[in-house]
């Protein structure tokens, strides 16, 4: 039987001092996320991982980072680093596969495109998110909606500030 795949944001060992690969679960992640890991304790438990082969580390394709990268653009979230969207990525492409994965996060933001993509999540230490959230560009003044992907400042109706709204 196939072990379950665990895909690794870097708060699933940042965030649990008691965090350990287990022989039981296959683990992957992607490189950006390696190079998020900078701390002695987590870049020594990921490198033993590395050696011992119980870790793969893979790069999604451009192509599908793009699509997740416009779709976090489009839900107004503008925060996600490009190691999240990696992460993020690589899961949209894992649902291709056969293998059952879940995504392991305490990063909100990741949680919620997990929610909002319908992919398997886990958070380590935090709670889990139960829905998602999107925002919205709105003028100020006179609510005017605007894309969420306009670099506009400034309503071109009343010329108020825009804000992001959840």
């Amino acid at each position: 039987m196939p072990k379950k795949v665990l895909l690794l944001d870097s708060s699933a060992v940042l965030n649990d001092f008691n965090f350990s690969f287990k022989e039981e679960f296959a683990y992957a992640t992607t490189s950006e996320i390696v190079w998020e890991i900078k701390d002695l304790r987590s870049k020594s438990l990921l490198e033993s991982a590395l050696q011992r082969q119980l870790i793969s580390v893979f790069d999604p394709k451009p192509e599908t980072v793009g699509w997740v990268a416009r779709k976090t653009m489009q839900s107004g979230f503008q925060r996600l680093s490009s190691a999240d969207l990696s992460i993020i990525a690589l899961a949209v492409e894992f649902r291709e596969m056969p293998e059952a994965f879940t995504v392991v996060t305490d990063d909100y933001s990741i949680q919620n495109f997990c929610l909002l993509l319908e992919i398997p999540f886990e958070p380590i230490i935090q709670g889990k998110i139960s829905k998602t959230i999107s925002f919205r560009t709105v003028c100020s003044n006179c609510a005017k909606e605007f894309p969420n992907t306009t670099e506009e400042k400034r309503c071109d109706i009343c010329d108020s500030a825009l804000k992001k709204t959840r």
